[in-house]
């Protein structure tokens, strides 16, 4: 497996590395889940809807294991089901301002998505403890869609003392690109879709 150099210590409650899900690929969780089976993982069950959330979540918990985490974008779902972590949508920090987050840092650990700098400052500002910078390359769902690139990676990344992973059509052959001696440990880990 592949995994950088990170600001997480050995006890932090973010792993190096984050799946996200997807409701519009027909993706097999189950084996991926089997394949990172020993390495921490959060999975980020982001379909649109709640009771689509919830029925994957059921699917995918029987194969996951003691390493995995699970993470809902809906906080009334993610507390029915005691989960730790929370993904709060960008569009819901700009629509919101820094929401009311105090309430849900107690009670989660928060990520989000952001596509810009001024977007991470808001995210620095809601509260939130970590985000997924995108996109960083091309990926196969938008193959010619504006991209970061690895230098604007950096340089975003490099304003934010909170843990930035990687998304957006990121690979083994590329990810080396975003690794910079300056940046190392400004890197969480990875992102990825399958």
């Amino acid at each position: 497996m592949l995994f950088i150099d990170s600001i997480l210590g050995r006890k932090s409650p973010l792993p190096r590395a984050i799946l996200l899900t997807d409701a519009e690929r027909d993706v097999d969780y189950a084996k991926i889940l089997h394949r990172w089976r020993r390495q921490p993982l959060l999975i980020i069950v982001r379909h649109w809807h709640a009771t689509g959330q919830e029925a994957l979540f059921k699917q995918l918990k029987p194969h996951a294991s003691t390493p995995h985490h699970f993470s809902f974008t809906n906080p009334a779902l993610a507390a029915k089901h005691r989960l730790k972590h929370l993904h709060v949508p960008e569009k819901t920090l700009k629509q919101r301002g820094t929401l009311n987050l105090p309430p849900l840092k107690k009670r989660f650990i928060l990520t989000t998505a952001v596509h810009s700098l001024p977007a991470l400052k808001r995210a620095e500002r809601a509260g939130v403890h970590a985000v997924l910078l995108s996109p960083v390359f091309p990926t196969q769902s938008h193959p010619h869609g504006k991209t970061l690139g690895a230098h604007q990676y950096r340089l975003i990344a490099r304003q934010t003392r909170l843990p930035v992973y990687p998304l957006g059509g990121v690979t083994p052959k590329n990810i080396a690109r975003l690794y910079h001696t300056r940046l190392r440990k400004r890197i969480a880990g990875l992102v990825f879709y399958l």
